[in-house]
């Protein structure tokens, strides 16, 4: 009797850290909402007043492509429960054929689906502002 009532015990303490962490935020991958967003934290999240002018958000909301009118290149990305963004060149994007980008940052690779605006990034980092 005495280890059902610590099975218990220890099933409620791991519903209330479940529940908790659910409550302070910790729910999985981020989303994006919308262009406005990806802009507003690459200005926040980067410094030296980068002021994103083009950005392509990836169709499910798990990161985005940005660049100012200085031609410099952000990516935001997915980090825990929040997202993080950094300044890339053009060496760390490679631009296949479909709709995918691949983005290199150190220590991790990810793919963004861009759809039909994958195809005006491919011409737009082949020529350089």
């Amino acid at each position: 009797m005495q280890t059902l009532w610590l099975l218990a015990g220890v099933a409620l303490a791991v519903a209330l850290l479940i529940w908790l962490s659910m409550r302070l935020g910790f729910r999985g991958v981020p989303v994006l909402v919308d262009r406005d967003e990806a802009i507003a934290i690459a200005a926040e999240a980067i410094s030296g007043g980068f002021g994103a002018v083009e950005a392509a958000i990836d169709r499910q909301g798990h990161g985005a492509l940005l660049r100012d009118k200085d031609g410099r290149l952000a990516v935001i990305l997915p980090h825990g429960a929040h997202f993080i963004a950094r300044l890339v060149d053009v060496d760390s994007i490679d631009v296949g054929d479909g709709s995918k980008v691949t983005v290199r940052i150190p220590g991790r690779t990810s793919s963004l689906d861009l759809g039909k605006e994958a195809q005006a990034w491919r011409s737009a980092l082949a020529r350089p502002l």
